[in-house]
Order: C-alpha cells, then sequence, then structure tokens
C-alpha cells in the first residue's frame, strides 16, 4: 500500500455504519450466497447484510437474493490483468471485481466473505480490527487467504490498487494473489491484521478428524474452496470419491457429519425459514 493511501485511510472521516457483505459475479454462486446469508441469520448478525453483484446476476435473481440480503448492490466488473493461463482456476477471470469494496465508502466496516463460506459463530468482534485483517492460507500461513476479510472502504485505496494491478501481478493469478502482495506485511505487520484459523477453515480439513475436532468448537466460518461447491453434483460425486481413497489408503478419520453436510443443513433450514415468511405473508395479505 502506498504511503498517500495509509494517510488518506487515517483521514477517513468516521460512520457508524458496517456490514457483511458477499461478491457475485455469475447467478452461479447465488445460491451460495443465499446459505451464507441464511447462515449469518442464524447467528444472530445485527448489522447489515450486503451482496455486491454484477450485470451478469439478473433481475429474478436479485429477488432471491434479497429474500435473504438486506441489499443488493450492482458495481462494475474489473477485468483481470493476467493472461488466462496464469489463473490457478477459470473461476479467477472475475475475482478482481472484489477490489470494488474498498469503493463503498458509506461504510465505516466491511466484513468480506466469499459466497461459498458459511458462518458458524458470532462475527461482530471482528468490527474491532483495524483497516485491513485476514485468516492465514491453508496451504501457505505466511500468506493469507482472501475468503474472510475485515476491511475499512477508502477510495484513495481503491484508486491506489487500480494503479498497481499490473505492477504487483498476482501469484495465482487472482485477487488472492494482488491483495498479499498489496498488503505486503500482512505477516510481519502488527498481530491484529491477522485473523485466527478458525475465521477460514477449509472445508477439506474434515479428512482429519483429530485436526477438525481440536478447534471444532471455535470455528466461525467454514470455507468451501476449490472448483467443486456444496451445491454441486459434481462436487457431491467428488466428495465421495475422495472420502473413500482416504479411508481406503490411509489410515485418517474423516469428520462426520462432513461440511458439505453442515451447508446442507444450513439450506434446508433456509428454505424451511423462507417457506414460513412466505405464508406468513400471503396470510396477511388475506
Amino acid at each position: 500500500m502506498s504511503d498517500r493511501a495509509i494517510d488518506t485511510l487515517k483521514a477517513h472521516a468516521p460512520t457508524d455504519r458496517c456490514a457483511c457483505a458477499t461478491v457475485i459475479t455469475t447467478p452461479k454462486y447465488v445460491i451460495g450466497a443465499m446459505v451464507l446469508g441464511h447462515s449469518l441469520r442464524m447467528q444472530n448478525w445485527p448489522h447489515e447484510l450486503v451482496v455486491f453483484v454484477t450485470a451478469d446476476v439478473g433481475t429474478d435473481e436479485r429477488q432471491e437474493l434479497l429474500r435473504v440480503w438486506d441489499r443488493v448492490v450492482e458495481i462494475e466488473p474489473i477485468a483481470n490483468p493476467n493472461q488466462r493461463k496464469e489463473l490457478a482456476f477459470s473461476s479467477f477471470a472475475t475475482t478482481y471485481t472484489k477490489l470494488r469494496v474498498w469503493e463503498q465508502t458509506e461504510y465505516a466496516k466491511l466484513i468480506l466473505l466469499d459466497a461459498d463460506t458459511t458462518v458458524m459463530g458470532d462475527l461482530t468482534d471482528l468490527l474491532d480490527r483495524p483497516d485491513f485483517a485476514a485468516g492465514p492460507c491453508g496451504t501457505a500461513c505466511d500468506q493469507f487467504n482472501s475468503g474472510v476479510m475485515v476491511l475499512t472502504p477508502s477510495q484513495a485505496v481503491f484508486e491506489d490498487m487500480l494503479t498497481q494491478l499490473s505492477e504487483l501481478g498476482s501469484y495465482d493469478g487472482g485477487d488472492q494473489g494482488f491483495l498479499n502482495s498489496y498488503f505486503s506485511d500482512w505477516y510481519t505487520g502488527p498481530g491484529e491484521r491477522r485473523l485466527p484459523f478458525s475465521y477460514n477453515v477449509p472445508w477439506l480439513l474434515a479428512f482429519y478428524a483429530k485436526a477438525w475436532k481440536r478447534i471444532e468448537d471455535e470455528i466461525k466460518v467454514i470455507h468451501y474452496y476449490g472448483p467443486q461447491k456444496p451445491w454441486q453434483l459434481k462436487g457431491e460425486t467428488a466428495y465421495t470419491i475422495l472420502t473413500r481413497v482416504v479411508r481406503f489408503m490411509t489410515s485418517l478419520e474423516v469428520v462426520e457429519p462432513s461440511p458439505r453436510a453442515t451447508w446442507w443443513n444450513i439450506h434446508a433450514d433456509m428454505q424451511k425459514t423462507l417457506r414460513a415468511q412466505a405464508k406468513a405473508g400471503l396470510k396477511r395479505a388475506g
């Protein structure tokens, strides 16, 4: 981060408005965002819930999102400056759009969650974190994972990011690699910028039950990262195969119920809640 951006951030006018947010650039992630939003409702999140979407998310999808979230706000996409062959996953083509959240200066603080996460505990303590905080990447502890971040929006920081898109590059071809270069002191700087592992637990840890159970009561967020998501049929097939392979080739114990089952349980509770709300609405209308 440049000195100019830091100075402007310090002088940013205070406001008491804060929110949990996610960014969606494709209709494929609407169901993920809805389950995420419902998981926040289940944890009694006391502030706003806002979804930032691009034009590819249509009117019908936005209406669905508003059944769970408080606001749906359209943002312009940001093109990925990296060549497609440099992307770790094809979905990374649109992830730079996530930088738009730094423009949302009507908020004093945003907790940004990827749409493939579910919230399992209270997140309000994160609002006490500084201008930027994130949890460690599961594969490189000196890098952070951008799936759960706490940030103070700032137009100056956003504009500074844009000037450095090509200069800084990205080790994974997506927003995470770029943001780790931009906030290069995350690992070496103040400790309050580093969230505990429990705020961004990779679902794959469930294949090592002893490790999962050691932190199970502390888990705040489960992150279903990877190319296949809980709501995709291929993902279910891949999970079944992976479970069988782990059980056949190792002595590791797999967690039951699995994180996938947890996601579907939240989905079922959401469906039940939405049906009850719709029924109540019909009674009022009658």
